[in-house]
């Protein structure tokens, strides 16, 4: 008969006692309402489905990061969603891969011949030779390993001779110089081996020039200029490998917008007190507007054998507008109120007050 609920035993129940209701707001039985049956159904109906779409919406907003990526097939809505860390897990990949500790993105390593004397080498002319990239791809670097002999492997070597005291001059000292190095060795604290490497550092920070390089439009720069010939190794990724790490394939049927969520027609039996007065004050209205729509089509007067009669359209057309905006106002706030946020924060604020009026319980003191 109506459509969406038909099957509901209690909406069928209530379907002419939301008539009589509404009717009896009008001014039934003293004064005619222009509106029939159907036309009173349908403002019920409309009512209720107005309500389950303020509801739904809110707990789409309130769950949708939880059911993003999920089998739609999976929920029904009555379940209650818990949720979990796949997003963020999800997201923190991506970070990951920016910095090297895992993630989707593959890490390729390459090697570019340094001249003894050169300084500038263009990455892309590399790029475009060896690292067999799809037209319209690039690279970008992501580690270069361009960097001097640790300072721990330099101090350590019994045959350096200066730059502090080296191994073989101690051992010599100590009158170990008759046994070969390969049977023997010296234990010493610790922190002599942090201060030396301490001092070989800052003595190639101080004294001499630097490793480092500058990496500006492909263009990498090399401190100090190479000596040698050599390989420069590094590391990087390419950039369409991670554009499409953005773009997750999932199964058919999974969450990836909003109007995926599978919020079906709400049940009105299953509807409290609270949101069955609300249905019923917005059916009122829309019942309101449909009839100030009716009187208005006959003018502001009618007339009739005594007086004309004047009709009230304007008037029941801005008591409609403002009852519907009122009524969703107050839904919407009281929807926000129950969310999973709001509900921490009360529970926070209500935990903060216990805490408070407690602190100021004298409290007995127990001696065993």
């Amino acid at each position: 008969m109506w459509g969406y609920y038909d099957n509901d035993p209690t909406f069928v129940a209530h379907a002419d006692k939301m008539a009589e209701f509404i009717v009896g707001k009008l001014g039934y039985p003293q004064y005619d309402v222009e509106l029939d049956s159907g036309s009173l159904y349908a403002c019920f109906e409309e009512a209720v489905t107005i309500y389950a779409r303020e509801l739904y919406n809110y707990q789409i907003r309130d769950n949708y990061y939880a059911l993003l990526g999920t089998p739609s097939a999976s929920f029904t809505s009555n379940q209650l969603v818990t949720p979990t860390l796949s997003n963020e897990i999800r997201l923190a990949k991506t970070y990951g891969s920016e910095i090297g500790v895992g993630g989707t993105i593959s890490y390729y390593s390459g090697a570019l011949p340094m001249s003894a004397h050169k300084q500038v080498y263009n990455l892309n002319e590399w790029a475009t030779q060896s690292a067999s990239l799809a037209p319209g791809d690039s690279i970008e670097i992501k580690k270069i390993y361009y960097r001097e002999v640790p300072a721990s492997m330099r101090w350590i070597d019994p045959t350096l001779g200066g730059g502090g005291q080296a191994s073989m001059n101690v051992m010599n000292q100590f009158g170990f110089s008759g046994y070969p190095m390969s049977t023997s060795y010296m234990l010493m604290p610790l922190h002599m081996d942090a201060l030396r490497i301490q001092q070989v550092e800052l003595n190639d920070e101080i004294r001499r020039s630097h490793y480092g390089f500058e990496l500006i439009n492909n263009n990498l720069r090399i401190f100090p200029i190479p000596t040698e010939d050599r390989m420069l190794h590094f590391e990087y990724i390419k950039v369409s490998e991670r554009n499409a790490s953005g773009i997750s394939t999932l199964p058919d049927g999974s969450i990836t917008n909003p109007s995926q969520v599978p919020y079906g027609n709400i049940t009105y039996s299953t509807i409290n007190g609270p949101g069955r007065t609300f249905i019923a004050q917005y059916a009122l209205a829309l019942a309101m507007d449909k009839l100030a729509f009716i009187r208005g089509l006959f003018g502001n007067t009618v007339p009739t054998p005594n007086d004309p009669t004047t009709l009230n359209a304007p008037d029941l057309q801005t008591f409609s507008t403002n009852l519907k905006s009122d009524l969703l106002t107050q839904i919407r706030e009281f929807f926000a109120a129950t969310s999973r946020k709001a509900q921490l924060e009360q529970r926070q604020a209500e935990a903060d007050a216990a805490n408070k009026t407690l602190a100021n319980v004298p409290m007995q003191i127990y001696i065993g």
